[in-house]
């Protein structure tokens, strides 16, 4: 008589089966999930590839595009060590419009530094202009430039002058929007609100492959070599979504 009746070999056998199953086929792909979120803060309207952030690891986005929602309200994202506040972004013409968290609301940061981009991922629109800044101008009495702020720096007291046609200590390169800077230098408009309003940069991501894959019904990623991917319910893939057999 047999040790083991046969039903018990069908019976165990189909539990290692189940065991070693994909978990693919058990449940969606957590990458699919996550990558399916936006990224939200504030009034922002919603940011997904190739942005990533909060909500969305960092296998949801390129390098150069973490986000960061600070106070719950305040979206920033930093490049080449300075951070940015996001105002705006376009999926549509792939640009992101941005202003110095540093002179939000003010011209006197208390580090003087040049804005200064990455190109590896992003570039400088037409739309945009760079402004100098003179800091410690020593200003002739006979002559006045077009716009001059008293400001203290790091407990010393300085001035602000734009343009900085005459002598000053330092100066500080800032990006404005073209238009803004027009009627800044026709005095349509004052140097705080002109640095408020940012100015815009175009990111080199390629798009298409983002949209067949959401087209596909897919979450737009990245592989651990940091080659795009399209995260499926049951799995990733180098391209699109592609149904299974029998749904």
């Amino acid at each position: 008589m047999d040790a083991f009746p046969s039903s018990y070999f069908v019976t165990f056998g189909t539990l290692l089966i189940l065991i070693n199953a994909p978990t693919s086929l058990c449940t969606n792909d957590e990458r699919y999930k996550s990558c399916g979120n936006a990224f939200m803060c504030g009034t922002l309207k919603p940011m997904k590839y190739p942005f990533w952030g909060k909500d969305r690891p960092n296998y949801c986005g390129k390098l150069g595009y973490k986000l960061d929602c600070v106070n719950d309200s305040i979206p920033v994202i930093e490049i080449k060590s300075l951070n940015y506040r996001v105002l705006d972004v376009s999926y549509q013409d792939k640009t992101i419009m941005l202003t110095r968290l540093d002179y939000w609301g003010e011209i006197c940061p208390s580090r003087l530094i040049n804005t200064t981009i990455d190109f590896i991922s992003f570039n400088y629109t037409a739309s945009t202009r760079n402004l100098t800044l003179g800091y410690g101008c020593h200003l002739p009495s006979s002559q006045a430039p077009t716009f001059e702020y008293s400001c203290t720096i790091n407990k010393t007291n300085t001035n602000v002058v734009y343009p900085p046609s005459i002598p000053c200590n330092e100066s500080v390169i800032v990006s404005v929007f073209e238009n803004t800077a027009r009627d800044l230098d026709q005095n349509r408009t004052d140097l705080v609100t002109a640095l408020n309003k940012g100015f815009a940069l175009q990111w080199y991501v390629e798009s298409e492959e983002c949209k067949n894959c959401i087209k596909s019904e897919g979450s737009c990623g990245i592989d651990p070599s940091s080659h795009f991917i399209c995260y499926c319910r049951d799995g990733p893939s180098i391209d699109v979504c592609h149904k299974q057999q029998g749904t």
